[in-house]
């Protein structure tokens, strides 16, 4: 009988001391597994000297951060997986600026090649000291994705479209030291070049994949598309850039979808629903909020169809509503026949719209005159031009050079 008991305290305590050694292994393997799974999210804080852990299971139970809601719209972006119509947004409407300056303008026009040839340059700061004019428009992003400046945005690095010198920056500080009212032009969406090197940010054809080309095959060129996210954002920052050269004005041309060429080879994907204007005036209040601290005035040029239409569908630009985004209008022109009836036609809209007593300071003719125009020919026709409303003029052709007697 004693040898049982003995035996049976013996299992006992056998029993005891592996259920003891199993509670311990347990522990053991939690331990070591908790080890692996916490290891990478320890953080050290240098502001506190304190280690704390970024861990998912943790984050679960904290209290979420409120999203602040945003000023402007912005346009959806779509998801390869959706089958449904894209939601649309409409631009919240904005106050009508107020012009940097009320005083008509008289200016010349400096292309890229000008801006950055020291004997043209020199040539034209001579046409401008010794004529009427008084400001100087220079096209600091040309429709060939070329900058005429050095910029840091990240897509004009890779695709090397941006200039590393600063010719620009100079040449501004040295305009606006003489009294000369400086004017930065910026291409928008029409981009020749950096849509073929950065393959996200340009118009597409039906595949998809391949750039949408506008012109015949040695006179091609690509377009930034309007409804990305990614185009409007490197224009933007290529805005920004501008504005702290310190100019004056910054005039935005092609702001607008394409309107001519093969069209119907387009494929806007899941934006094809989503009218045109809207991701036009969304860009334009995005481009307002970026220039306005740092007192910039922002302009744009108007096509020939939104002035004498009121809008153009195809292209996305809408007259009333541009009307309250800009500080200034530039209505283009090309000088030739009847200087006086032309303008009258492309400006009839604007009437209705724009008080007469603004017309001075908030539209101003974009006149197109080839180099070797007669003089005398073109001072009448800038005489016509201001005399109409007591306007100002832009005058501008491709070589920068101008004969004004």
């Amino acid at each position: 009988m004693a040898r049982r008991l003995r035996y049976r305290g013996r299992g006992r305590i056998r029993r005891a001391l592996t259920a003891i050694l199993i509670f311990f292994g347990v522990l053991f393997i939690l331990a070591v597994v908790l080890f692996f799974a916490l290891q990478n999210s320890a953080v050290y804080s240098a502001d506190d000297n304190q280690v704390y852990l970024n861990c998912a299971l943790l984050e679960q139970w904290r209290d979420p951060t409120p999203t602040p809601s945003k000023e402007l719209p912005e346009l959806p972006t779509p998801t390869p997986e959706s089958t449904e119509d894209p939601p649309t947004s409409t631009p919240t409407p904005t106050p009508t600026p107020t012009p940097k300056t009320q005083l008509p303008m008289r200016a010349l026009y400096a292309p890229i090649g000008t801006l950055l040839d020291e004997a043209a340059m020199t040539a034209l700061r001579e046409q401008l000291a010794k004529s009427e004019a008084d400001a100087l428009v220079l096209e600091l992003k040309a429709t060939d994705s070329t900058l005429a400046y050095s910029s840091s945005q990240p897509e004009a690095l890779q695709a090397e479209v941006t200039t590393q010198s600063d010719v620009a920056a100079q040449l501004i500080r040295e305009l606006k030291a003489s009294g000369v009212y400086v004017i930065a032009r910026v291409a928008c969406f029409k981009d020749g070049y950096l849509p073929g090197v950065v393959r996200t940010v340009g118009i597409k054809v039906s595949n998809g994949r391949d750039n949408w080309l506008q012109g015949g095959r040695n006179t091609h060129t690509r377009w930034l598309d309007p409804y990305k996210e990614e185009a409007r954002t490197y224009l933007l920052g290529v805005l920004s850039e501008i504005a702290a050269l310190d100019v004056d004005e910054i005039l935005l041309d092609w702001l607008t979808f394409p309107n001519t060429g093969s069209l119907s080879a387009i494929s806007y994907g899941a934006f094809s629903n989503i009218p045109r204007y809207e991701p036009i005036e969304t860009f334009a209040q995005d481009a307002r909020g970026v220039v306005s601290s740092s007192g910039v005035a922002l302009s744009v040029v108007l096509w020939e169809e939104t002035c004498i239409d009121g809008e153009d569908a195809e292209g996305g630009q809408r007259l009333r509503q541009l009307v309250s985004l800009f500080d200034r209008l530039y209505v283009p022109m090309t000088l030739s026949g009847d200087v006086g009836e032309t303008f009258g036609d492309l400006t009839k809209r604007l009437d209705a719209l724009i008080p007469k007593a603004d017309w001075p300071g908030r539209v101003v003719p974009l006149l197109t005159t080839p180099s070797g125009r007669d003089p005398d020919a073109l001072q009448e026709d800038l005489h016509t031009i201001s005399g109409a409303k007591g306007l100002g003029w832009v005058l501008e052709n491709a070589q920068g050079s101008y004969n004004l007697g």
